[in-house]
């Protein structure tokens, strides 16, 4: 798929079939970054969770009847603590998703427990490498808790932590992770029951993908070259050739492309499919919007204010993009059922707009 960006400022495919999405609609949230989304008050209701870290805050809001959502909820991570990404997970077995959050600035991970009515605990941090950016949630181990593993940019590692009783994490564990990496995703990539964890090296113009063992450790790196000049800046999985195994996608920002990178047996990848799309690539999401039971993606351009949604097709091949309206400095995208419909919605952190934004299926 190749298409220029005067080129998809069209308007989108006609009303009335699952795939296309209606204007957004925008939440205030001061200078939000790191984008979760989890039913946090236990109402059925997929609720969103976003970082502000020029703020120290976690903003929570509540999802609401027909895809609305309460105004923000805001909850201190502790002065000077950047609070830059969020994950959500059950650390401590209520029942109700927790928050982890990366705090950039001290180098730490906290976790933020749940309480009733959605809620959020005092923050209880550990450290990790140095410049931690993004986070993922999994269970490493496959002992039913989750664990958290952080993307440390400015020493080039991953730190793992498992999680143990009462929502507490263990010790860290460093691995290496590939020059400059930013986000990780969490996913069972060769189905043996412990999840795996892959991250884009940006600096690296790589993938790097570390499979979980029993013991709780990970595996010697396995590396999937994105090509030359192309910047995986953030990552993503689905399934997208239909085979039962999570597949990697990554938007690289250096040369507005999206690598699909699909998984197979015998912890093996295939070769890396480039799509060039958009320019500034900063947010990456897959959901089966049109429910044709192909995995759709969704994009964020950080510049123009755009998300842009391809469509799955046969053969892991993509439709042009599909542009809309979101707000101005985009830094991650969610995807979810925030409404009582069969399709997936998305969101969208805007920092220049200091909004988040909802784009519901049509």
């Amino acid at each position: 798929v190749a298409l220029t960006l005067a080129a998809t400022l069209g308007v989108a495919s006609a009303a009335g079939a699952f795939g296309t999405f209606k204007p957004k609609a925008d939440y205030a949230v001061a200078d939000p970054l790191g984008l979760a989304v989890a039913d946090f008050n236990g109402d059925g209701r997929r609720d969103l969770a976003a970082a502000s870290p020029n703020y120290d805050l976690v903003a929570i809001l509540l999802g609401k009847k027909n895809g609305k959502f309460a105004p923000a909820q805001n909850y201190p991570v502790g002065t000077g603590t950047g609070p830059y990404d969020v994950a959500a997970g059950d650390f401590n077995s209520d029942g109700r998703p927790d928050v982890a959050v990366t705090e950039i600035t001290i180098n730490k991970v906290a976790i933020m427990l749940a309480k009733k009515g959605g809620k959020l605990g005092a923050p209880t941090s550990y450290p990790v490498g140095i410049g931690p950016y993004g986070v993922t949630v999994g269970d490493v181990n496959g002992d039913g808790r989750p664990d958290v593993t952080t993307v440390n940019r400015l020493d080039s590692s991953i730190s793992l932590r498992l999680g143990k009783k009462n929502g507490r994490l263990g010790s860290e564990q460093v691995y290496g992770s590939g020059i400059d990496p930013y986000y990780a995703v969490s996913r069972d990539f060769d189905a043996d029951g412990y999840s795996d964890v892959a991250v884009a090296a940006y600096g690296a113009g790589l993938v790097a993908v570390r499979f979980g063992k029993k013991n709780g450790t990970l595996s010697a790196i396995t590396v999937i070259p994105t090509g030359a000049f192309s910047g995986p800046y953030v990552i993503t999985s689905a399934d997208f050739n239909r085979d039962h195994r999570p597949d990697i996608a990554t938007g690289n920002y250096d040369d507005g492309t999206v690598s699909v990178i699909l998984a197979k047996k015998n912890r093996k990848f295939a070769a890396v499919k480039s799509l060039p799309v958009v320019e500034t690539i900063y947010a990456i999401g897959a959901a089966d919007f049109n429910l044709d039971k192909r995995p759709d993606l969704v994009l964020g351009d950080h510049n123009n204010g755009y998300a842009y949604v391809l469509r799955g097709k046969k053969g892991v091949k993509f439709g042009a993009p599909v542009p809309y309206p979101i707000g101005y400095g985009v830094y991650e995208i969610v995807t979810g059922k925030f409404n009582s419909d069969k399709a997936p919605d998305f969101a969208s952190t805007n920092s220049s707009d200091d909004t988040v934004s909802v784009l519901l299926n049509k």
